[in-house]
């Protein structure tokens, strides 16, 4: 569901470091901006993607960005996420790989959450598909053992 306005979108904002477990009320460390700016794709880097996020995960990693206990600390406010999965918007001038429409997902570097309506991030941190995230360990398919 998008913002009030056609330049604006829902996000989860941390404004303050804190615990993020909390409920979300006027003195939360984070809260839903319904009226977020929508990114832009950045006219310096041709090599950009805007896209429409689908899913994005709260992990361990957006817990501890939340709590001040990460190892990189973004610039308060900020929003959490570090992985997504979505749909290219839009596509910079130099991007060849990926077109308006495309089923992608990735990672982003802590400057940029994913838990917002729209993100803009690099073609070298997107994969094509849902499926094609690449992991360097055993992925579980279910946490129940069978007896």
């Amino acid at each position: 569901m998008a913002g009030k306005s056609s330049n604006t979108m829902r996000a989860v904002v941390c404004r303050k470091i804190g615990d993020p477990t909390e409920a979300m009320t006027e003195s939360s460390a984070i809260y839903v901006n319904e009226e977020q700016p929508r990114p832009t794709l950045s006219s310096s880097s041709g090599t950009s993607l805007r896209v429409r996020v689908v899913a994005a995960s709260v992990n361990f990693a957006t817990v501890l960005t939340v709590e001040g206990k990460y190892q990189e600390r973004p610039k308060l406010p900020f929003i959490p996420g570090i992985d997504y999965a979505g749909i290219v918007i839009e596509v910079g001038r130099q991007v060849t790989d990926f077109n308006p429409g495309d089923a992608v997902c990735g990672v982003v570097d802590s400057n940029s959450g994913t838990l917002a309506e729209e993100i803009v991030t690099e073609v070298d941190r997107t994969y094509v598909g849902f499926l094609a995230f690449p992991l360097s360990f055993p992925a579980p398919i279910s946490a129940k053992k069978k007896k």
